[in-house]
């Protein structure tokens, strides 16, 4: 499967996406920095709130089995 990001660019998702996980657990790609706050799942309402005020443009919404 080839898909096309915003860019343009062509990526291969079952490929890169299992290479990039790996390399995060190895602890070579730190992506936690790029998480500006994280919400619990009832707070979502919130993390959409404060997209819109531009308080935060990459928040995380954490689901946890109590979620289900």
């Amino acid at each position: 499967m080839l898909a096309h990001g915003i860019s343009g660019v062509k990526s291969h998702p079952r490929v890169e996406t299992p290479a990039l996980l790996s390399l995060y657990q190895a602890g070579r790609l730190n992506l936690d920095e790029l998480i500006t706050t994280k919400y619990r799942f009832d707070d979502i309402n919130q993390r959409c709130q404060d997209m819109k005020e531009a308080k935060n443009i990459r928040g995380m919404v954490i689901y946890t089995d109590a979620d289900r």
